[in-house]
Formats: structure tokens, C-alpha cells, sequence
């Protein structure tokens, strides 16, 4: 309560200096510990809303998606028709998120890929979407649509996508020595070094 007081005394002094943002961020932050994940959703767009390059708002907004979808996805999604693309991409992609946390690898490519339909320059969806092919093992997908994430932004470069892709490599290495001619697996290791740079 008394957290709650201190940014209503406060709202002028953030009106004032063009930082409502961080005062619709900092609602929704309270609005998510007090278990009210709605408010915490509306917060968190009007945040994004008012600053879209302000990467904690974005930040925040995927997480109050994630939780707000767990109970309510649809009310989620349907919020993303009355927003701008660089706040319904956040929107998809914390639902996508989700959907990936649950291993449910399928709706996570499917959702990833409305956020690439809005936004095809949406370096993270094609990210989490490629994190979704390599969970199911589509290789080729997965290495496409990273190597779309890095070409679009840089920071997705290697360092990021070693760990996934390092089970991959092992998982073909050990294919090879159990049959030495498998196609499959030659193909997979190519693949893979190719992703992170590295020569055979």
C-alpha cells in the first residue's frame, strides 16, 4: 500500500518529465506481484505503447503476456488488433513464449510466425521460432530462421545459439558412431558447424 501511495505522489513529477512509461512499467510490475495479471497485461501495452524502443518496457511486456496468457491466450492475442505493430509484436511473442515454456513446440512455431507476419524484420521471433524447429528437429528450419535472427540483429550471433545447437552436434556424433554411412547425420553436423562458424 504504501509502494502504491508513493507513485501517485509521484505521477506529476513523471508526467512532467515525459516518463510515464516507466510509470505504467512500474504498475504493471505491481500489478503482477498482487496477482492481478490483466492489469499487469493493460499496464505493460500502455507502457510500450508511450516508449516502444524502451527495451525494459518491452521486457516487461513479454513477461505480464506470459503470465496473462496462461489463463487467458485468446483475450491475449485479440489485444494485438487494437495495437501498433512494435507493441503486438511483444504481445505474440510473449504468448509464443509461453507456449514454448510449456514444450509445446508446435504453438510456439505457429505464434512465432504471426509476429513474423506483423514485423518481418522481428529479429526475436525468428529466434524463438528457431528455437522451436530445433526442439522439434527440424534442423533446416531452425538453421534458417536463426541465421534470419543474426542477419537481423547481431547480438543473436553464436554465442546465443551454441548451447542448442551443441546437443545437436553431440546427437550427431553419436548417430556417426553407431552407423558410420548415416546420411542424416552428416547433413545435421554440416548444418550445424555452418550455424557457428566453425570449420569440420
Amino acid at each position: 500500500a504504501g509502494f502504491r501511495r508513493l507513485l501517485l505522489e509521484q505521477r506529476p513529477a513523471f508526467e512532467k518529465g515525459k516518463r510515464v512509461h516507466i510509470l505504467k512499467s512500474v504498475e504493471a510490475i505491481l500489478a503482477s506481484r498482487l496477482g492481478d495479471h490483466e492489469a499487469a497485461f493493460r499496464r505493460a501495452i500502455e507502457a510500450v505503447a508511450l516508449k516502444p524502443r524502451d527495451e525494459s518496457s518491452c521486457k516487461i511486456l513479454i513477461a505480464a503476456t506470459r503470465n496473462y496468457a496462461t489463463v487467458n491466450e485468446a483475450d491475449a492475442l485479440a489485444a494485438v488488433d487494437g495495437c501498433a505493430t512494435e507493441v503486438g509484436r511483444f504481445i505474440i511473442l510473449g504468448v509464443a513464449q509461453n507456449h514454448y515454456e510449456k514444450k509445446d513446440y508446435a504453438g510456439a512455431e505457429r505464434i512465432a510466425t504471426r509476429a513474423i507476419k506483423l514485423d518481418p524484420s522481428f529479429a526475436d521471433a525468428y529466434y524463438w521460432r528457431g528455437a522451436a524447429h530445433l526442439a522439434m528437429g527440424h534442423l533446416n528450419e531452425a538453421a534458417n530462421d536463426h541465421a534470419s535472427a543474426i542477419f537481423i540483429n547481431p547480438r543473436y550471433a553464436k554465442a546465443s545459439l551454441v548451447g542448442p545447437y551443441q546437443s545437436t552436434l553431440e546427437n550427431s556424433r553419436d548417430a556417426l558412431r553407431r552407423n558410420s554411412g548415416d546420411a542424416e547425420a552428416y547433413a545435421a553436423m554440416a548444418l550445424t558447424h555452418a550455424i557457428l562458424g566453425r570449420d569440420r
